[in-house]
């Protein structure tokens, strides 16, 4: 579903910057190293009392249409992959645990020009993970 809805936004921008003659655009990469503090910390202290901060590289494209003077639309997205890890002492054993999580991260805006120094401004944020637990005991 997502994936359809991506591909028929893409459609639809990219007819509208063949469609429009004023049309100027701008593409380009962002990107960046990432530490996080993951919410398993808030969630029973005892257990994950050794865990520490996650961390990871995030990157991905910057695309910037201005369709006339007074209006723009801009998409930006981060793809990437951040780990974080803890162990656990036990009586009989010692564990190490460890999340894996594969973040994106979609920012568009809508940007009115309404006088040089007054805009009016819209986005909207799409944020989702796919996390993959591992255990390991020594």
């Amino acid at each position: 579903m997502k994936r359809k809805f991506f591909c028929i936004a893409c459609s639809a921008l990219l007819t509208m910057i063949a469609s429009v003659t004023y049309a100027g655009s701008m593409i380009g990469v962002k990107g960046g190293y990432f530490v996080w503090r993951p919410y398993f910390k808030d969630v029973n202290p005892e257990w994950n009392a050794s865990m520490k901060n996650g961390s990871g590289m995030l990157s991905g494209p910057v695309i910037c249409i201005s369709l006339t003077d007074d209006l723009a639309i801009t998409v930006a997205g981060l793809f990437g992959t951040q780990e974080v890890g803890w162990d656990v002492e036990e009586p009989d054993n010692h564990k190490k645990y460890s999340v894996k999580t594969k973040r994106y991260d979609i920012d568009s805006a809508f940007n009115y020009t309404i006088t040089p120094n007054v805009k009016f401004f819209g986005s909207f944020r799409n944020v989702g993970k796919i996390e993959h637990y591992h255990q390991y005991c020594l």
